[in-house]
């Protein structure tokens, strides 16, 4: 059985985290936009408002609302940015995780934001979508333990970049991002258990 774990806001606040069990996804809106009106999220979506490092969410949940054994955190302090949307949800991901995101100017920075409390046993896919109302060819790289891949963020609703077999170190699995030309940024992160 497949299921989703999203990002969101408040956190659950639970004291003991499930072990995970293999087939998750989790969905992941990214608003760095802390003190604005909130996007809607669809169903199985949550948000992680959140633009200062160290702020980890709670547990993250899964789309069946179980209780994940992951947490989020921002690694380098950002902003909020607006995300080009498609207007009725036929984009990669719906309109509202492409509504908003969370970013920083670069200045040679690379850390981003991290998962916590993965599993060292297993394997985990991340799918991450950058998105931004702009069309200043900004060129965003990503980066997971030495892997990198690169995507141009202007306008996007159609695209996203896919990292497999990606095993968590220390129980952490940390996305590395930059932009020579403009803002680092994500919108929409998809964590799954392989």
């Amino acid at each position: 059985m497949r299921r989703k774990v999203v990002f969101f806001n408040p956190p659950v606040l639970s004291e003991t985290a499930p072990t995970p069990g293999g087939g998750g996804v989790v969905n992941v809106s990214m608003n760095g936009i802390d003190w604005q009106a909130s996007p809607t999220m669809p169903s199985g979506w949550q948000e992680y408002r959140e633009k200062d490092s160290g702020n980890p969410s709670g547990f993250l949940l899964y789309d069946d609302d179980t209780t994940s054994a992951y947490k989020v955190e921002i690694v380098t302090t950002g902003t909020g940015r607006d995300g080009q949307t498609t207007g009725d949800d036929s984009g990669v991901v719906p309109d509202g995780p492409l509504s908003k995101c969370f970013g920083f100017t670069t200045g040679g920075l690379r850390d981003g934001f991290k998962f916590t409390g993965l599993d060292n046993g297993m394997t985990y896919q991340l799918e991450l979508v950058p998105s931004y109302t702009n069309t200043w060819n900004w060129i965003v790289s990503y980066t997971i333990q030495g892997t990198e891949q690169n995507m141009v963020a202007d306008q996007n609703t159609s695209n996203s970049l896919t990292f497999t077999g990606v095993s968590p170190i220390s129980g952490e699995i940390l996305v590395e991002m930059a932009c020579t030309n403009g803002w680092s940024i994500v919108n929409a992160v998809i964590l799954t258990e392989e």
